[in-house]
């Protein structure tokens, strides 16, 4: 069934594939797709034909004797799900960046996910779609080397912002956003948050809804910004309660001294802070415990400085005592 590429159509490195998505009863959209894999160079004899799913919201492309085509430039993710960047050119002509995400061997659990997330694209958060969300370009279902596999085309927003605080505030108000349309995203990280441009960033979308759920938003506060988190059972939303304290868009609450962490609360002096750490009289004299207290106050209130107003009413006598 396969053999070396011996034609002009491929390179050494794209792989051919046809999704064919059925609309009217004399007539098929199809879908050509062109997958970047570095192992091998492959021609097939006859492209493989996936079909263009229902999803709730969504409508199945319209007929044509053109196919719309993927393809890809670049493997940007591979693990369970491959994610390929590149350009999709729909029957029409018109030409957008985007990936597609493809599952191989897709399993009951890998079909319920893919099209869990195709519908919450298309319902939910449907009008989220080309701001804080990807634009949703078809589920697909087919075969690929024997496997039943699905794919998906979203539009491609960039790269992701991996740990940069400089966004925080934007990430989560799109996940307000999000929880406000009734939905729970379920692996919310930076590496799911994408940027147009890192340097000049004019848009951030989050992605990856696979394990996204319907979600009642019991959130009980308002997001204050800098301040230092509010007891849990009164803000009442995990999701959003976890995702401000790991982007730092809440100060964090405690510091780290003698193995242990103590609340900012006791940041007052040195002596406040060292009556609730952990023993030290083994390892240091009260002097040098002393020295070392302060250094953490110092360094808590200089890597937080522009944030003092939101945090201890008296932060300028704190800070004039350990210095």
């Amino acid at each position: 069934m396969f053999k070396k590429s011996s034609t002009t159509e491929l390179t050494s490195h794209e792989v051919a594939i046809r999704l064919i998505s059925p609309s009217l009863v004399f007539g098929m959209s199809s879908l050509e797709f062109y997958i970047w894999t570095p192992w091998y160079a492959i021609s097939i004899d006859k492209p493989f034909l996936f079909t263009e799913l229902q999803v709730e919201g969504a409508e199945i492309s319209h007929a044509s004797d053109k196919p719309s085509t993927f393809r890809s430039t670049a493997l940007i993710h591979d693990h369970d799900t491959r994610v390929y960047r590149g350009l999709f050119t729909r029957a029409d002509g018109q030409e957008i960046m985007a990936v597609c995400k493809l599952f191989c061997n897709a399993g009951a659990k890998a079909t319920t996910r893919f099209r869990n997330e195709a519908k919450i694209y298309q319902t939910k958060l449907r009008d989220l779609q080309g701001r804080y969300i990807p634009r949703f370009y078809g589920l697909y279902s087919g075969d690929v080397f024997g496997k039943v596999s699905m794919c998906m085309i979203l539009e491609d927003c960039g790269e992701s912002i991996a740990s940069r605080p400089a966004f925080s505030i934007a990430v989560i108000r799109i996940l307000m956003a999000i929880h406000e349309r009734g939905v729970r995203h379920n692996d919310f990280d930076p590496r799911n948050v994408v940027v147009d441009n890192i340097e000049n960033p004019t848009r951030l979308v989050v992605i990856d809804f696979e394990h996204a759920t319907d979600h009642e938003c019991r959130r009980g506060l308002d997001l204050k910004l800098y301040t230092l988190p509010p007891p849990f059972y009164e803000f009442n939303c995990d999701e959003l309660y976890d995702a401000a304290v790991d982007t730092a868009v809440w100060t964090p609450d405690s510091v780290y001294i003698f193995g242990g962490y103590v609340s900012v609360h006791h940041l007052t002096s040195p002596e406040e802070l060292l009556k609730y750490a952990n023993a030290y009289d083994d390892l240091y004299t009260d002097e040098e415990a002393i020295r070392h207290a302060k250094a953490v106050i110092r360094d808590f209130f200089k890597k937080w400085e522009s944030r003092k107003e939101h945090l201890l009413g008296n932060t300028r006598e704190v800070l004039s005592s350990v210095m």
